[in-house]
């Protein structure tokens, strides 16, 4: 334990320049647009607060930022001086892996949806608080006083897998980044619009040679097939396959995690 603590002293130490400028820039842009809008852009306001926008705004910024801190986090191993410092550091292979997971994946998101959950808070309040007489928005004052933070733990089944694909994506990017030699995040980038790119053509071959019109249900426990006849029929789908299909990101969350590991003990050989 006191190796881990000095660990994750050593990697706030090195890197809090870093984390903090690189949080800061994200939130002033994310904050920039909220009061863009509520201050300014008389037009458009409706349009922000009324409609998917700010769920938007909130996973562009947290997949691309997270994907960067994310595959910059063994930057140091593409440097061979560097790269001994870190392979030398007194710690063991699983205490590196858990530091990295911890900053990379749950600390950045952390701190990210906490700060984002601040200035929708902060803009909301400010748009509620104007006299009705300077109010900016084309909504009504009793539409501006329902205003509610945005809220990605609300059950709604697309913020969930919003989130495990998050995870997923950053998980993979930390991976990248102790597994490729040089510009680790261009090469992960890359590697995973190409996997991307040939699951999609498989899928969509396997559903034209193998499967009827239609499509998953929700809960990926029926098939849903399309008949211009006979309308709609419900297949179920096997308990495992269905097993498999939900918590397919999860498997590979922990799968990436393991190979983070296998690929650090690489490292030091």
């Amino acid at each position: 334990m006191p190796r881990l603590l000095h660990l994750i002293r050593k990697q706030w130490g090195d890197n809090k320049r870093m984390y903090v400028m690189g949080m800061t820039i994200t939130i002033a842009i994310i904050a920039g647009i909220y009061f863009f809008n509520v201050l300014a852009a008389y037009n458009l306001a409706r349009v922000f607060f009324d409609s998917p926008l700010r769920p938007v705004l909130y996973y562009a910024g947290l997949f691309i930022v997270g994907c960067i801190f994310a595959g910059l986090y063994f930057n140091d191993l593409s440097f061979k001086p560097r790269a001994i410092t870190q392979l030398l550091l007194p710690a063991s292979n699983t205490e590196k892996s858990i530091v990295a997971i911890l900053f990379a994946v749950v600390l950045f998101f952390s701190v990210y949806t906490a700060l984002f959950e601040a200035v929708d808070f902060a803009a909301i309040s400010v748009a509620k608080a104007l006299p009705a007489t300077l109010h900016r928005t084309p909504l009504t004052r009793e539409q501006v006083q329902q205003l509610h933070i945005f809220n990605m733990f609300d059950g709604n089944p697309v913020n969930n897998v919003e989130l495990s694909i998050f995870f997923a994506l950053q998980s993979l990017f930390l991976l990248g980044s102790v597994y490729f030699e040089k510009f680790g995040y261009i090469k992960t980038a890359l590697s995973l619009i190409v996997i991307v790119l040939l699951f999609i053509l498989y899928v969509v071959k396997l559903a034209d040679n193998f499967l009827p019109s239609g499509g998953f249900d929700g809960d990926m426990h029926y098939f849903k097939s399309y008949d211009e006849h006979s309308g709609v029929h419900l297949i179920p789908i096997p308990w495992l396959l269905g097993w498999l299909m939900l918590r397919g990101i999860y498997i590979l969350i922990a799968a990436t995690w393991v190979t983070i590991w296998f690929r650090l003990k690489e490292k030091e050989v």
